[in-house]
């Protein structure tokens, strides 16, 4: 069943009418997904109707981690001027075909038009593609847009591609694509404070299960908490030299002497600096990390948080 949830409250609402749906799963909300909404927002003030994102809450055997969990997609919807996003679980529509997912499913809810990418599938068994869904519109006097797909430095932007460059520790490249630095969002956790008794205090976020997550190693990274942006160097990875099993996010803050045990800071990604290694000893990973945190310095004594929006570094 649908949710139709308020994007400037946050508030699950009774489906208001009419509304632009713009379709699509939107994992990441990247630079293609962004040309669908702003289509669809576009549609909706021309017709006097809403903007709405239209993307399931859970769909089975998704074959890929997830770049964006649902409560981040949400949150970076309201960055353009759409009204709500409906969120439907998966078992509501997976049955149904593409001509009754517009007709005994959409429209009865009150759209009056759909916006969609280039490579959109849908209906059961993903019978149905944008030129199937153009000619249902045009049958049902719906508006309807199809958006081109969107090129990056020669190479079209898909969430496919952004997994790859976070796999690779391409992090400037995922971000390019992404169209906002990238970043991870997680609270703080105690860990057993090895970074302290190696000089370098370090703040534990875990990340979230079916997480898309980024190449294990050593990068220069901000971290915002606060509405403050900190200069700071971060270990992904699963600690080899001190027995760690667990995937997880470690940050030393440059210059920054407070507690964040309980607090939520956004750790984002500008440059990989080198692959995670297991040392000899803890002596020999104090001096590494020694290196690590002298190479941000100079690093940032140059870019100066480079990478970062106005948005992202809190000006906005």
């Amino acid at each position: 069943m649908a949710v139709f949830i308020n994007l400037e409250t946050g508030d699950a609402t009774s489906p208001p009418t009419p509304f632009v749906a713009a379709l699509g799963d939107f994992d990441g909300v990247h630079l293609g997904h962004r040309a669908v909404l702003a289509s669809a927002a576009r549609a909706a003030a021309k017709l006097g109707a809403l903007g709405a994102a239209w993307y399931f809450e859970d769909a089975p055997k998704f074959p890929f981690a997830r770049i964006t969990t649902n409560a981040e997609k949400e949150r970076l919807f309201k960055e353009i001027p759409l009204d709500l996003a409906i969120r439907e679980t998966f078992i509501s529509v997976k049955d149904l075909s593409p001509a009754s997912f517009l007709t005994e499913y959409l429209m009865p809810l009150g759209c009056v038009g759909v916006v969609c990418g280039f490579n959109f599938r849908f209906g059961k068994g993903a019978a149905g593609d944008a030129t199937v869904l153009e000619k249902l519109c045009a049958e049902e006097g719906l508006y309807f847009d199809r958006t081109d797909a969107v090129e990056l430095n020669g190479k079209t932007v898909s969430s496919t591609a952004i997994r790859e460059y976070l796999s690779s520790g391409d992090v400037a490249l995922a971000s390019g694509m992404l169209g906002r630095t990238y970043s991870v969002s997680a609270p703080v956790t105690h860990g057993r404070h090895i970074g302290s008794a190696l000089g370098f205090p370090t703040i534990n976020q875990q990340f979230e299960k079916s997480k898309a997550l980024p190449r294990s190693g050593v990068y220069f990274t901000c971290t915002k908490t606060d509405g403050k942006l900190f200069p700071s160097v971060s270990n992904v990875g699963s600690r080899p030299t001190v027995g760690g099993h667990e995937y997880r996010l470690e940050t030393y803050i440059l210059d920054y002497d407070g507690d964040l045990y309980g607090k939520t800071p956004e750790v984002f990604f500008i440059k990989f600096r080198r692959d995670q290694m297991h040392f000899s000893d803890e002596e020999e990973l104090a001096r590494a990390v020694g290196a690590d945190v002298e190479a941000a310095r100079e690093f940032f004594a140059t870019h100066n948080a480079s990478g970062l929006s106005e948005k992202e570094n809190g000006n906005e």
